[in-house]
C-alpha cells in the first residue's frame, strides 16, 4: 500500500510522530449529492448518500487495519490516529443541537442545483449584514498526494 510505504520512508527518515485521520462522511458532500442525484431511499436520515458513507466507511476500516499495522512495524512511532467521520456525522445529523439552524440539504455548496446554491463556491467571499448570518457548515474538498522519492 502507497500509504504504508510513505509512513515507513517518513519514519526510516527519523520521524516518529505521526497524525493520521480517517476520511469524512462522503455521502454527505454536496458536490456527492448534487452530480449523483440520489433519490429518498438513497439518502439516510440526515439526508447523506448511504452508499457513498458505507464506502468512506470501508475505506477507514481498512485505513484503521493499516494503522495498527504501522504501530506493531514501527514499534517507535507515536501514532495517533483521528475518526474524523464519527465527529463530522454527529455534526451533520445533530445540526441543530449543536448551535446549526440548517439542516444538510438547506447548506450553501459549491456545486448548485436542487437545494445546493452555486452562486457561491470555495473561496469565494461576500460581505452581507450580520443580521443576515446564520450558522451552517463550511464545505471545501482538498485532495492531498503523498509522492516517493
Amino acid at each position: 500500500m502507497v500509504f504504508s510505504r510513505a509512513v515507513k520512508n517518513i519514519y526510516e527518515k527519523g520521524g516518529r510522530n505521526f497524525w493520521i485521520h480517517n476520511t469524512g462522511p462522503l455521502g454527505c458532500l454536496p458536490l456527492f449529492l448534487h452530480q449523483l442525484k440520489l433519490n429518498d431511499e438513497e439518502l439516510d436520515s440526515a439526508g447523506c448518500g448511504i452508499r457513498c458513507n458505507k464506502l468512506a466507511q470501508r475505506f477507514n476500516t481498512m485505513l484503521n487495519e493499516t494503522v495498527v499495522e504501522l504501530r506493531r512495524e514501527l514499534p517507535l512511532a507515536a501514532i495517533t490516529f483521528v475518526d474524523i467521520y464519527s465527529v463530522k456525522y454527529l455534526l451533520i445529523s445533530q445540526a441543530q443541537k449543536y448551535g446549526f439552524e440548517q439542516r444538510l440539504s438547506q447548506l450553501v455548496a459549491d456545486y448548485g442545483g436542487g437545494d445546493y446554491n452555486s452562486a457561491f463556491q470555495c473561496d469565494m467571499w461576500k460581505h452581507v449584514p450580520m443580521s443576515t448570518v446564520t450558522a451552517s457548515f463550511a464545505w471545501k474538498i482538498v485532495q492531498v498526494s503523498i509522492g516517493e522519492d
